[in-house]
């Protein structure tokens, strides 16, 4: 049975994983399906925009076009026979003309504006804006306009030719009166040029959003009237869906350069003509962060998943393979008749199960421990960063009182001020933690100066320091709490505020520096504990720390009075940089 178990496992542990990953993978093919409808939907409003954009602007021209037509001395010119009409009638005729259609230029976004009347008149003579019905007969808008039943007509991109002008236009056309053989004269063409670049500007605000979209309006027929002439856009003209009435279509069809494309087809309602824009449907889902990124959490999910449950299968098999070694082993020794034996057995899987559940809850005990270990750390790097800024601020801020105190002529007031700053700047230390002896005693001058400012007892400082010791390393702000304990504990305690000595010495001997601070005051009495103050203790754990527990410090009665405090640390150094701490 527990070979039937070994096998059928691995096949039970496949079987699951193949049905997971194919339910993650319809679950991710769904969400992506409704996350390229979404997308879709956004682009489709994308469309609506410009369509309402080009619409403004195809009823402007509209209207320009009605203004014209309605205008009296267009619609009596084009009404009256030329050969009804005196010449001064027809210079009359010419001011008016021109009046009109020089407002309606200026005034609207045109290029220009095209009339083409009866041969005879005058004014179709100037070849700018006005036209004979024989050049009418030439140019590619007349038979256009002739086959259409609309009132309005409009022309896509074309070539406009004349004698003055020359470029690629949108054109409005009207005919006035359609065309019979009775009266040749009694019609009139009326053509608004408008800039290709007025209409396919708007188209051009899609593809600066999207790089890979395509869009143009084409005609019932799918011809482009203006924007990008592309494949995709007959892709879509020729496999997608063509809109039935104003509102938009929108989905997926093929594209003959492979794959598919994401299209959206929205009528202008202007001569049949429909927006059509699309894009490739792999880019749809290309800034969807969240979509991307759907798979590899739920295959990275999966993946833990089916780890634990692995995991858990090999350890349920452990276990059943050594319950089964020791079932048979007991039945062995029963069967020998060594029933000692199976006691014995008995008792030692016990103790076996004993220690397994002490390891666990070590291991857990443990895993405790350096968690909290590590947020432990954690707060002493904090505390350390603000131990950083508070004296940065401190310092900055004695800066500005001090010279406040300057501009208020407080002389000895600044000179406090400076002293502080400066004591709080050598503290600092450019953030070291270790300084040589020659930085920390420049603490304690500047720590002795602004005493001498406070207190006023007269007292004298006698520094003897070996020139080798100076560059030896201890930590920072040693020596300051010893010369405070020798003034506090020692000179204050003096019964006259005079005579008091405080001695500073340093020295090298073979490998081991001795520092000392003696004072001349009363000393130790019978009942005082030495070291056992927080600046003392300070010093202490500092000095075991970096010294790693190869340190000493005493303290105790001088033989010629007072108390002396003594450090011995090994002489470690640095090269020289005296520099740096006199700035």
């Amino acid at each position: 049975m527990l070979k039937r178990m070994s096998v059928a496992l691995p096949v039970l542990f496949l079987l699951l994983a193949m049905l997971g990953l194919s339910a993650i993978l319809a679950l991710y093919s769904r969400l992506s399906h409704l996350s390229e409808l979404d997308v879709l939907e956004s682009f489709s409003l994308a469309i609506d925009q410009i369509a309402i954009t080009l619409q403004d602007r195809m009823g402007f021209a509209e209207d320009t076009m009605r203004a014209l037509l309605y205008d009296s001395r267009v619609y009596e010119s084009i009404s009256r026979p030329a050969k009804e009409e005196t010449l001064e009638a027809q210079l009359e005729e010419i001011k008016d003309l021109r009046d009109a259609v020089y407002s309606t230029v200026e005034n609207r976004d045109l290029l220009q504006v095209r009339l083409y009347m009866s041969d005879v008149k005058m004014i179709t003579r100037e070849g700018i804006n006005f036209f004979t019905l024989t050049e009418a007969r030439s140019t590619p808008e007349y038979a256009l306009l002739l086959a259409s039943d609309d009132v309005f007509s409009w022309i896509g991109a074309h070539a406009v030719h004349t004698n003055y002008f020359d470029d690629t236009c949108v054109t409005l056309g009207c005919m006035y009166q359609r065309y019979n053989a009775e009266s040749d004269d009694q019609w009139a063409m009326l053509l608004l040029d408008m800039s290709v670049e007025r209409f396919a500007g708007v188209l051009d605000t899609l593809t600066l959003t999207n790089r890979d979209a395509h869009i143009a309006v084409v005609d019932a027929q799918g011809g482009v009237m203006f924007g990008g002439d592309s494949d995709a856009i007959h892709d879509v003209v020729s496999g997608g869906d063509v809109p039935t009435n104003t509102s938009a279509v929108s989905g997926f069809c093929a594209s003959q350069s492979g794959g598919q494309l994401a299209y959206v087809r929205k009528p202008l309602g202007f001569a049949d003509w429909s927006i059509v824009a699309c894009m490739p449907r792999a880019s749809l889902l290309e800034g969807q962060r969240v979509t991307r990124n759907t798979l590899t959490l739920l295959l990275f999910g999966f993946t833990l998943l089916m780890i634990a449950l692995l995991g858990i299968a090999l350890l349920a098999l452990y276990v059943r393979r050594v319950r089964l070694y020791l079932h048979d082993l007991n039945d062995s020794l029963n069967a020998s008749g060594r029933h000692g034996a199976s006691l014995h057995v008995r008792r030692a899987l016990f103790s076996l199960d004993l220690s397994i559940a002490e390891l666990l809850r070590t291991n857990e005990r443990l895993t405790e421990e350096n968690y909290r270990a590590q947020l432990r750390e954690h707060e002493v790097k904090l505390q350390a960063l603000q131990a950083q800024i508070n004296p940065h601020f401190l310092y900055n801020t004695l800066d500005s009182i001090n010279w406040m105190a300057i501009r208020e002529n407080a002389s000895d007031v600044s000179d406090a001020l400076v002293t502080l700053a400066d004591y709080f700047r050598l503290s600092l230390s450019r953030g070291r933690s270790v300084v040589t002896l020659h930085e920390d005693a420049q603490i304690v001058q500047k720590y002795l100066a602004l005493y001498e400012r406070r207190f006023d007892y007269q007292y004298q400082v006698i520094w003897a320091f070996q020139e080798d010791a100076l560059d030896c390393l201890i930590p920072k702000l040693t020596l300051q709490p010893l010369v405070e304990n020798a003034l506090q504990h020692g000179i204050f305690k003096r019964p006259d505020k005079l005579g008091g000595i405080v001695r500073i010495s340093a020295h090298v001997t073979d490998d081991r520096m001795t520092l000392s601070v003696q004072d001349n005051g009363p000393g130790l009495s019978g009942h005082t504990v030495p070291g056992k103050g927080y600046g003392l203790s300070n010093v202490r754990e500092r000095l075991d720390l970096y010294f790693e527990g190869r340190y000493s410090l005493q303290i105790g009665n001088a033989p010629e009075g007072g108390v002396l405090a003594q450090v011995q640390v090994f002489a470690e150094r640095e090269a020289p940089d005296r520099s740096a701490t006199e700035e």
